[in-house]
C-alpha cells in the first residue's frame, strides 16, 4: 500500500474500503451523498433526453426532406447530409439501396471504408463510411459520372461515434510537447526551489493556451484566481466552525467547476459552437477540460474540509496547470503533487524518464496507430480494408461470430494501449520537471476479478471517486448498491454526457455488486488455483470488452445490438 493511505479498513456488509488518510471524512456524509445524487440525477435526465432528440444528422434533397424512392443524376442536385453538431470529428455509417451505386462528391471528409455489392433483386447496395471535421457541415451523395439518372430505394445514415474538437487539435497537443521540453532546461538550471519552478509552470501552459485560445486563458487565469480566494474562504469557515457557510461556498466554487465541464465538453451543440471560433477569438475550451475541472474539484472538496489552508496562489496555479499532465492525466492530489517534487533532474537520473517517454511513443505509434488503428478503422500502413471495426459497424446482426467476438477486446486494447502511452510520456515528462507523477495503469489486463480490474485501471480516476464518492455514499447510507452505482455514474459522465456511457456505468456497477454479493455467500476468501485465477482474468477481461460496446461506439441502436450478439454469441459457444 502506498505510504498515503493509513491500514484503516472500512467494513460495510461485503464490501471493504480503504481510506485515504489525506481524505479521511470529517464533514457530514449527507451533505456528499445529497450532491452526488443529484449531480447522477442530473446525468440521468440529460442522456436520456440526448437519447429521445440525440440525431445530430439530417437528410436533404433539394433544400428539403427526401422521400423515397429517389430519382439522382450526377448532375443533377444530390443527396445531402447535414451535420447538426458543433466542431466535432464524427464516424459515419451509410448505406444507400438503388440501381447503382453511390459516391461522395470530392471533399473533406475521409474515407474509411466503402463497399458495392449487387443483390439478388438486381439492386445495387453501397455501404460507406467516412469522418467528416469539425468545419464541415454538408456532405453531397451522387451516383458516379456518366450515369444519367438512378433510383435510390433506401438510405440509412448513423453517426456511430463523436469526439468534441478543440481549436488546434494535434497541433496544440505538438506545441504542449514543446513546452514541456522547453521547460526542462529552465528548471534544471534555475529550479533549485519549487517557488520559482512553479511559477515556471503556471506560465508555460498559460503561454501555450493564449497562443491557442487567448480568451480562454484570460476567462480561466480569472476563474482560477476567484476559485482559489473562495476555496481559502471556505477553510478559514470549517476551522472556524461555520459549516453551513463552508457547504454554501463549496456548492458555489463546485457549482463553477462543474458549469465548466458541462459548458464546454458535454453542452448542446448550439452552446458548443459558441466556442468554436465567434468573430475571430479564439474562444474554445482546452485540451484536457475533464482533468482540468477534477482537480479543481478535489482541492475545493479538501478545503471544505479545512485543509491546505496554506495553499498560495502560486501552488495551485502550478497544480491545476501543470504542463505534462494538463491535458490528459494523470490526476494528481494537490498534496500528492506536493509530495512528488524531487527537483530538478541531474544526468546521471535522466535516462529512466527518458526510456518513459520513448515507450510511450513507440506505444501509440506502433501498436495504437500503425496495428491496432489499422486492424479496427483501416487507416496507416498496415491497413484491414474496410477495417474489422467498419465491418461490424456496417452490419452488427450479419457480420461473423469471429468479428463480432473479436471487435470487444480489440476496442479494449486500444483503449488501454493509448492511454497508457499518453500515461507514459506525461509521467516521463512530469519526473524531468523535477516531479513524481501517480502511476495510471498497472496490468488491468490481468486483473483476476472486476474489483482487482478498477484497482489497476486508471488509478488516478478509479481512486478518486472511491475517495470522494464511494466512501461518503456508503458512509451515508450503510449499503453498497447506490454507492456502486453513483461512483460508476459518475466516472460516466467524467468521460461523456451520452447514452451509451451511461449503459456502460450501469453494466460495470451491476457486475461490481454481483461480484460483491457472490464473495459474500462464498463466505471466507480461500486461495485460489492457478488454474482459478486464470479463469478470473479470462472472466474478467470478457466483462470488460462487452463494456467497450458503449465505450467506443456512440449510436445506441448499434452499441446495444453489438452488446447483446458479443454475450449470445459467447452463451451459444459455452454450449456447443
Amino acid at each position: 500500500m502506498p505510504p498515503h493511505l493509513w491500514a484503516e479498513q472500512l467494513q460495510t456488509g461485503s464490501v471493504n474500503i480503504a481510506v485515504d488518510a489525506e481524505t479521511k471524512p470529517s464533514a457530514p456524509q449527507s451533505n456528499t451523498l445529497r450532491a452526488w445524487s443529484l449531480i447522477a440525477l442530473l446525468f440521468i435526465v440529460i442522456v436520456l433526453l440526448e437519447g429521445l432528440t440525440g440525431d445530430r444528422s439530417e437528410l436533404r434533397f433539394q433544400g428539403g426532406k427526401p422521400s423515397f424512392p429517389l430519382i439522382l443524376s450526377a448532375t443533377g442536385a444530390p443527396l445531402e447530409i447535414h451535420f447538426k453538431s458543433g466542431p466535432r470529428e464524427e464516424l459515419v455509417i451509410a448505406e444507400g439501396i438503388g440501381t447503382t451505386r453511390l459516391q461522395r462528391d470530392p471533399s473533406r471528409a475521409k474515407d474509411a471504408g466503402y463497399e458495392v455489392r449487387s443483390l439478388d433483386d438486381g439492386t445495387v447496395r453501397t455501404r460507406l463510411s467516412f469522418r467528416r471535421s469539425p468545419t464541415q457541415k454538408t456532405v453531397s451523395l451522387r451516383p458516379p459520372s456518366g450515369i444519367e439518372a438512378m433510383r435510390l430505394d433506401s438510405f440509412d445514415l448513423r453517426v456511430v461515434k463523436s469526439t468534441r474538437a478543440t481549436i488546434g487539435g494535434y497541433e496544440a497537443l505538438g506545441w504542449l510537447v514543446v513546452v514541456c521540453f522547453a521547460c526542462i532546461p529552465v528548471v534544471c538550471l534555475l529550479g533549485r526551489s519549487p517557488v520559482f519552478s512553479q511559477w515556471v509552470f503556471a506560465a508555460s501552459t498559460l503561454t501555450w493556451m493564449l497562443f491557442f485560445q487567448p480568451a480562454f486563458a484570460l476567462a480561466l487565469l480569472a476563474f482560477l484566481v476567484f476559485v482559489h480566494r473562495l476555496g481559502l474562504e471556505c477553510a478559514r469557515n470549517h476551522i472556524t466552525g461555520k459549516g453551513a457557510s463552508a457547504w454554501n461556498l463549496l456548492r458555489l466554487g463546485g457549482g463553477m467547476a462543474l458549469a465548466f465541464l458541462l459548458v464546454g465538453k458535454y453542452g448542446a451543440d448550439a452552446v458548443a459552437e459558441l466556442f468554436a471560433n465567434p468573430g475571430g477569438l479564439a474562444l474554445a475550451m482546452p485540451l484536457g477540460i475533464s482533468y482540468f475541472v477534477i482537480r479543481v474539484l478535489d482541492t475545493q472538496l479538501r478545503w471544505y474540509r479545512g485543509d491546505l489552508v496554506d495553499v498560495s496562489l502560486r501552488e495551485f496555479l502550478a497544480y491545476v496547470l501543470f504542463p505534462a499532465t494538463v491535458a490528459a492525466g494523470p490526476i494528481a492530489t494537490l498534496p500528492g503533487f506536493r509530495k512528488g517534487w524531487l527537483g530538478p533532474v541531474s544526468l546521471s537520473e535522466i535516462g529512466p524518464p527518458i526510456r518513459r517517454i520513448l515507450q510511450g511513443i513507440a506505444k501509440k505509434i506502433v501498436l495504437v496507430q500503425i496495428f491496432l488503428g489499422g486492424m479496427l478503422f483501416g487507416i496507416g500502413p498496415v491497413a484491414f480494408d474496410p477495417g474489422l471495426m467498419i465491418q461490424v459497424l456496417w452490419d452488427p446482426m450479419g457480420v461473423t461470430s469471429g468479428r463480432i467476438l473479436m471487435l470487444p477486446f480489440l476496442m479494449l486494447l486500444y483503449s488501454y494501449l493509448d492511454f497508457s502511452a499518453y500515461s507514459d510520456i506525461a509521467i516521463g515528462f512530469s519526473r524531468l520537471l523535477g516531479v513524481r507523477m501517480v502511476e495510471n495503469f498497472n496490468w488491468p489486463i490481468l486483473a483476476s476479478d472486476l474489483q482487482e480490474y478498477w484497482r489497476r485501471w486508471h488509478m488516478s480516476l478509479s481512486g478518486w471517486c472511491q475517495r470522494n464518492i464511494f466512501m461518503p455514499a456508503t458512509l451515508a447510507t450503510r449499503n453498497q448498491f447506490v454507492p456502486a452505482y453513483l461512483t460508476m455514474l459518475a466516472v460516466g459522465l467524467w468521460h461523456a454526457f451520452a447514452l451509451p456511457w451511461f449503459l456502460w456505468a450501469l453494466h460495470h456497477a451491476t457486475g461490481l455488486i454481483v461480484l460483491s454479493k457472490w464473495r459474500h455467500r462464498r463466505g471466507r476468501k480461500r486461495e485460489l488455483s492457478r488454474g482459478r485465477i486464470c479463469a478470473g482474468v479470462g472472466l474478467t477481461l470478457t466483462f470488460a470488452a462487452a463494456g467497450y460496446s458503449f465505450a467506443f461506439i456512440g449510436d445506441t441502436a448499434t452499441a446495444l445490438a453489438i452488446y447483446g450478439r458479443f454475450w449470445i454469441t459467447l452463451v451459444t459457444l459455452g454450449q456447443i
